[in-house]
């Protein structure tokens, strides 16, 4: 508060162990420096800080994400239409598998899944996706 107030009067009037001192701005350095695990930018007046850990949840809802873009490219490239329903069948890490089942509402709602089925395994004519290096195996077939 006390270095916003500096900023936007030019000076400030500082109580230090029973004393008063004017400070002006020209007589400081204002310096700013990230601190671990946020990212810090400000711009005048105004300061922005952003939490840049990732969490188990946020890590989740990437990979989700991530799974449908490649769902909704591989749609499009064996000539399924926007507007098609399909199942899907998928074998892949636990740690995808978790990220795709909890949150298989949103990836069913995106991808107009019928049924999004984690599976032991595929046969040989399976799609290959990766997420962060990760291989995925998927199989899909219009719902009708």
């Amino acid at each position: 508060q006390q270095i916003k107030i500096l900023i936007q009067e030019q000076s400030i009037m500082i109580h230090f162990e029973g004393a008063e001192c004017n400070i002006s701005l020209n007589e400081v350095d204002i310096i700013t420096q990230d601190m671990e695990g946020w990212l810090v930018a400000n711009e005048g007046s105004l300061t922005v800080a952003l939490d840049t850990e990732i969490d188990e949840e946020l890590k989740q809802e990437g990979i989700a994400r991530e799974f449908v873009n490649r769902i909704q490219n591989l749609r499009k490239n064996i000539g399924l239409q926007v507007t098609d329903r399909i199942n899907v069948k998928f074998f892949a890490s636990k740690e995808i598998c978790d990220a795709i089942i909890k949150l298989s509402d949103y990836v069913c709602n995106e991808i107009l899944c019928v049924t999004c089925e984690r599976v032991d395994s595929l046969d040989e004519n399976a799609h290959i996706l990766e997420i962060d290096q990760d291989q995925i195996l998927v199989s899909i077939s219009k719902f009708h």
